[in-house]
């Protein structure tokens, strides 16, 4: 149970990262 928890929030970590780079790149771009 505790390694589901540990891997969704580590998934969650990467999701928000990958967004945030995204948008930084994207705004990098159209700036």
């Amino acid at each position: 149970m505790k390694n589901l928890k540990y891997s969704r929030v580590i998934i969650n970590a990467i999701i928000v990262a990958s967004v945030v780079i995204a948008l930084t790149s994207g705004y990098k771009i159209g700036g």
